[in-house]
């Protein structure tokens, strides 16, 4: 297993393109050493994405009032994240996928995965970073109490935190369109902790907009989790099935 050193993230300034460059040679990289990964059109898609975020990020830095430099560092970091670290995270978690399906997932969840508060973290040496303050980390095929999903996502937040597991092996499902329905529809308990199944289908079709549905189901644990410290009210909604919660509760 590598480390999270770059091989890939410049360490120039950006310049439009240049983050193509980056999940390009990473693709080719991955292609190289025999790891299974999606066509490449697919990564021309995961990278014109990817530019399109740090130019709207650049641009919402420029826009914002001079006073306002919370917008401004926050957009920065964005940018930031994606020439600094998103070549070798699209790296590694394609790599620990080991796999056509699950290689999609992980570049998506890499690109645009959020938990509703911040931007989610791949973790590759899963445990022994730590957890931060408050945030969420998620890994590839890592244990949880008694089984390893697919993925794992740890929602933390001053030594408190959530877990959710994603699978992408579910039988094809005609489900709900309204996304709180049907990430509920989707959402099992196994031992005591809540899982999102997907089908192949759905990680073909669209990876993003399952991305998406993860968002849904972390932002609820992280309200959970600021309402457990006094910092907002508990969620309206829960997407686990009714009558049952998550053994964290």
């Amino acid at each position: 297993m590598r480390h999270n050193e770059s091989d890939f993230n410049s360490p120039q300034g950006w310049h439009p393109g240049l983050l193509r460059e980056i999940v390009l040679a990473t693709a080719s990289k991955l292609s190289h050493h025999g790891i299974p990964l999606p066509p490449l059109d697919f990564y021309e898609a995961v990278a014109d994405r990817g530019e399109e975020i740090i130019i709207e990020a650049i641009a919402e830095a420029i826009a914002a009032s001079h006073d306002d430099t919370d917008t401004v560092i926050a957009n920065i970091r964005v940018a930031r994240r994606f020439l600094e670290r998103f070549g070798d995270d699209l790296f590694l978690a394609t790599e620990e996928t080991d796999d056509l399906l699950l290689a999609r997932l992980a570049a998506y969840l890499a690109l645009e995965g959020s938990d509703g508060y911040n931007e989610i973290r791949y973790q590759c040496a899963w445990g022994a970073q730590g957890s931060p303050d408050w945030g969420t980390l998620w890994g590839v095929k890592q244990k949880i109490r008694d089984f390893t999903p697919a993925f794992v996502l740890k929602v933390c937040m001053k030594g408190d935190f959530r877990w959710l597991g994603v699978e992408c092996h579910a039988p094809n499902r005609v489900l709900p369109e309204d996304i709180n329905t049907r990430v509920r529809a989707r959402t099992m308990i196994v031992s005591g902790i809540p899982v999102l199944a997907f089908s192949p289908a759905d990680v073909e079709k669209d990876a993003s907009a399952c991305v998406e549905e993860i968002g849904c189901a972390l932002s609820v644990l992280a309200q959970e989790l600021l309402a457990m410290h006094g910092l907002e009210s508990r969620p309206r909604l829960d997407f686990r099935p009714r009558g049952e919660r998550s053994l964290d509760d």
